[in-house]
C-alpha cells in the first residue's frame, strides 16, 4: 500500500465497500503515514457532516404523490381487470428501487421549490454541489443557494455606484456591461467612473460596450490618461468605427507626445478617413507623416 493507492481507496473504505484484507492494508498504512491518516480523518468528518442533514419533503407533496399513485393503481386495475396489489408492493419493496425513488422525490421537491415561491422570501437559485444515497433509501445533498435582493438608489449613492462598477466588469453578461456603461457615462466626472470607462474601452471584448465607454469619455478628451486610452484604441482596436471616434476626439487636443503614435497609425491604418484625419493632425503639429 502506498499513498497514491490510499487516495483511491479512502472513500470506498469510509463507505465500507472494501474486502477485509484491503481494509486492513488501508488501516495499517494510515497508522504509519501521518498524511494519509489526516486524509482518512478528513474523509470521515466530511461524511459524518453529511449524515447530520435529514431531507424531509413537504407533507403536501407526499400526500399528493400518494393520491396520484393510488389513482394510477385504480385506473390500471380497472383497465387490466386484475389486481395489481402484489405487483405494486413488490416494486416498492425492491432494494434497487429505493435510491431511484429517493432521487426522483428530491428532484420533484427542487422543481416545486423553484416554481412555487415561499411566502415572504425572495426567489432562490439552487445548485446541487454534492449528493449521495445512504443505505436507508435517503439522499444527502450539499446545496449552493443564491437569493435575489432588490436595491434602489442613484449613482450618487456610493453602494449603488460600486455595484454598477462591478456589473461593468461582469465577464459572463455583455448585455449587463452595456447597460452599466450607459449609466456610468452620465457620471464620467467622477474619477473612478472614468477609470472604469477607460478600462472597458481598451480591454472589453464586446464592441457595444467599448462604444458606450468612448461616448462616456467624450467630454474628457483633453485628459492625458483618456488620450492614452484613445491612442490604444487607434493602435489596437479592430473596430473601424471606434478608431474613427478615437481620432475625432484626439484631433481637437493634439499633444506633442502623441506624434509617434500618430505616425505609427499612418503606417498601419487601412481606413482612409482615419488616415486623413491623422495626417491633418500631424500637419497642424508641423510633424512629418513618416517617422525619422
Amino acid at each position: 500500500m502506498n499513498c497514491e493507492r490510499m487516495k483511491d481507496l479512502v472513500t470506498l473504505y469510509v463507505y465500507g465497500e472494501l474486502d477485509p484484507s484491503t481494509e486492513e492494508s488501508v488501516e495499517q498504512h494510515a497508522a504509519e503515514c501521518k498524511g494519509c491518516a489526516a486524509l482518512l480523518d478528513t474523509e470521515r468528518k466530511f461524511h459524518a457532516t453529511l449524515d447530520l442533514g435529514v431531507l424531509a419533503p413537504p407533507p403536501a407533496m407526499l400526500a399528493g404523490c400518494r393520491r396520484e399513485l393510488m389513482q394510477a393503481v385504480k385506473e390500471e386495475r380497472a383497465a387490466q381487470g386484475r389486481s395489481w396489489t402484489v405487483t405494486v408492493r413488490s416494486w416498492f419493496e425492491a432494494p434497487w428501487l429505493k435510491p431511484v425513488m429517493a432521487l426522483a422525490l428530491v428532484t420533484a421537491g427542487f422543481a416545486a421549490g423553484r416554481l412555487i415561491p415561499l411566502p415572504g422570501n425572495s426567489p432562490v437559485a439552487t445548485r446541487v454541489r454534492f449528493l449521495e444515497a445512504d443505505g436507508a433509501g435517503r439522499v444527502n445533498l450539499v446545496l449552493e443557494e443564491t437569493r435575489e435582493r432588490k436595491l434602489s438608489g442613484s449613482l450618487g449613492d456610493e453602494p449603488i455606484r460600486n455595484l454598477v462598477l462591478a456589473a461593468a466588469q461582469d465577464p459572463a453578461d455583455p448585455g449587463l456591461r452595456v447597460e452599466s456603461m450607459e449609466l456610468l457615462r452620465r457620471e464620467s466626472s467622477a474619477s473612478e467612473v472614468r477609470r472604469a470607462l477607460m478600462a472597458a474601452l481598451v480591454s472589453d471584448s464586446n464592441p457595444g460596450v467599448r462604444m458606450k465607454a468612448i461616448e462616456g469619455l467624450r467630454g474628457h478628451a483633453a485628459d492625458p490618461e483618456v488620450q492614452r486610452a484613445l491612442a490604444q484604441v487607434l493602435m489596437r482596436d479592430d473596430n473601424p468605427g471606434l478608431r474613427v471616434q478615437a481620432i475625432d476626439l484626439l484631433v481637437p487636443h493634439p499633444r506633442k507626445d502623441m506624434v509617434g503614435v500618430l505616425q505609427d497609425v499612418m503606417r498601419r491604418e487601412d481606413n482612409d478617413y482615419v488616415r486623413l484625419r491623422t495626417q491633418r493632425v500631424l500637419s497642424q503639429m508641423n510633424a512629418s507623416v513618416d517617422p525619422f
